[in-house]
């Protein structure tokens, strides 16, 4: 039977430079090595920092473990 492990982090979107995306969690440590996708999507993103909106960014991690009787 295969069991999933799900994990969920979530950051504030606070910048972008050389296009890259600066990120924040809920700790206050930041990442700076998503680069900003091309196309509508990234267009969308660079409109909302440009806007100053709050954006919240949501990465999920799957894990599959499978178990033997």
């Amino acid at each position: 039977m295969d069991v999933p492990n799900v994990k969920r982090k979530d950051y504030q979107l606070i910048g972008m430079e050389d296009d890259f995306l600066s990120l924040m969690d809920d700790t206050g440590d930041t990442r700076d090595d998503l680069k900003c996708p091309e196309g509508e999507i990234g267009d969308e993103i660079r409109a909302a920092i440009g806007e100053e909106k709050e954006i919240l960014v949501s990465f999920f991690f799957f894990i599959r473990f499978s178990l033997s009787s």
